[in-house]
């Protein structure tokens, strides 16, 4: 898997480096969420820098995106939850 996708999901989850990695490996529905995941983190960062003065349109691309990635990054901790060693 390329690092660039999982990057995103190892910066919002720094302390889950190690799972991330390694369901990375062998999981593809674990990738396919991490590349949407760096998708809309780019999207995310693109309209925060159009942002024009309080555009809506502007303004509703980066709440859309925020909820997204939101709702990536729960799915994301789900997964991580079922392979994180027991304690």
């Amino acid at each position: 898997m390329d690092m660039d996708i999982i990057q995103p999901v190892i910066s919002r989850f720094p302390l889950r480096e190690f799972e991330v990695r390694r369901l990375s490996k062998h999981d593809p529905t674990f990738q396919s969420i991490c590349a949407d995941y760096a998708i809309a983190v780019s999207a995310l960062y693109h309209w925060q820098e159009v942002l024009n003065d309080g555009d809506p349109a502007s303004l509703q691309k980066v709440a859309d995106y925020s909820r997204l990635l939101d709702e990536l990054a729960a799915e994301i901790l789900v997964k991580l939850d079922k392979v994180a060693p027991k304690q």
